[in-house]
């Protein structure tokens, strides 16, 4: 049975990691870090782990500890993983898990040293939806696919909120542009050879707060839009010459 740390209480931590593993029969929470020691008790009390740590190094050094969960902020992500595979455990790491390319060959760098597995918690490589819209596309049921079109935004105003830190890592093309790119990409296993946006940054957070994008995938295109201050919408169009497929909340 795999052996679960979490690397911190975070909200998202607690709301939807944890019910996700008390679900599998494969994994079990083991351990709650945080850097207040009575807050990884509360925390590890409430949610049923066993073990609480007073810091992420603390769990890092356990025995009792296969791999952790990491739902830092952004600018943490790149860090905290690599101290994870150093210290020899796996690593299910939030999205975004890096944000520059060398960031990543670092990652995998650590991986292939210390001989651990180094993923995103990004669900759509996993989710039977995606596999669904794949094995649709593949198949010819939509006919040629021709044009994708998504739109993912939420509204979110909060100074101390994350995404609106750029010190922190925050902007909304860190955030969710990886869902229209990802999922894209996932379906159809094909790449963009050309991509043009236009960026609109908040004059306060001094974060991106829209993103307007067009990718060019040679025998279909991607556009998409994205803000953190626009009202609700999370939708993905996959349109062909003989059908479509519409996902909302992809």
């Amino acid at each position: 049975m795999f052996r679960f740390g979490i690397l911190s209480t975070a909200k998202i931590g607690w709301e939807h990691f944890i019910p996700a593993v008390n679900q599998a029969d494969n994994c079990v929470l083991a351990g709650i870090a945080s850097r207040d020691l009575k807050k990884a008790k509360k925390f590890a009390e409430k949610y049923g782990a066993p073990l609480a740590f007073g810091s992420y190094e603390e769990m890092l050094a356990s025995p009792d500890i296969d791999g952790v969960y990491i739902p830092l902020p952004t600018s943490q992500h790149v860090e905290w993983s690599l101290k994870a595979a150093k210290a020899g455990k796996h690593v299910l790491c939030e999205k975004p898990i890096a944000l520059k390319a060398a960031e990543i060959r670092k990652l995998i760098a650590a991986r292939d040293k210390h001989n651990v597995i180094i993923s995103e918690a990004f669900m759509v490589t996993y989710h039977p939806q995606w596999h669904k819209v794949r094995e649709l596309i593949a198949s010819g049921a939509i006919g040629q696919l021709r044009q994708v079109d998504a739109a993912f935004t939420y509204y979110n105003v909060d100074p101390r909120n994350m995404r609106n830190r750029p010190e922190l890592g925050g902007g909304v093309i860190p955030d969710i542009a990886v869902y229209p790119t990802v999922t894209t990409r996932f379906a159809t296993g094909m790449e963009p050879k050309k991509l043009q946006a236009t960026v609109e940054y908040d004059p306060k957070f001094k974060t991106d707060r829209y993103a307007s994008v067009r990718a060019d995938f040679g025998s279909f295109e991607l556009t998409f839009y994205l803000s953190t201050q626009l009202a609700n919408r999370q939708v993905c169009v996959f349109h062909g010459d003989k059908g479509f497929i519409e996902l909302t909340a992809p």
